[in-house]
């Protein structure tokens, strides 16, 4: 009758293991199914408000021209995205269409040295799938060669 217990026991304990190994592994993944298109979105509206030190992990590194460079402050001053003077004067981005990852639209909105008018400025982002995560490879805001970050 002993025998029997254990080799009923056994499996139960070996499946409850498993189970909460996986859910520890699950809890313990930031991203198990990679960044999606929105989540690099988001994370790039919400990194132009910082100092700009870690905005290269927003874009695909060897296929974005700009990449060794775009870790300063003074790269985004001279695209015109300025760090904003306070923190109700910040950026942020309004996607209107993403299913195309090559023409993604979105409205970028900003303080008033970003757009003076109160206006959203209008962008085009290029995005590359690298594995399970989305990236941002070019930007083209408001139309204007000068504006774009390669």
């Amino acid at each position: 009758m002993r025998v029997g217990r254990l080799l009923w026991t056994a499996p139960r304990i070996v499946l409850i293991a498993a189970m909460g190994a996986l859910i520890a592994f699950g809890l313990g993944s930031c991203q198990i199914l990679g960044v999606t298109k929105m989540d690099r979105l988001s994370q790039f509206g919400a990194d132009l408000n910082t100092n700009k030190s870690h905005m290269s992990a927003n874009f695909a590194q060897g296929q974005t021209a700009d990449y060794g460079i775009m870790d300063s402050q003074a790269y985004w001053d001279g695209k015109s995205f300025l760090l904003p003077l306070t923190t109700e004067l910040t950026y942020s981005i309004v996607v209107h269409d993403y299913v195309d990852p090559a023409k993604v639209t979105a409205d970028i909105y900003g303080p008033p040295l970003f757009n003076p008018d109160g206006v959203p400025i209008p962008a085009v982002l290029v995005l590359v799938q690298i594995g399970p995560d989305w990236f941002i490879k070019e930007i083209h805001v408001n139309g204007t060669p000068p504006q774009t970050i390669q």
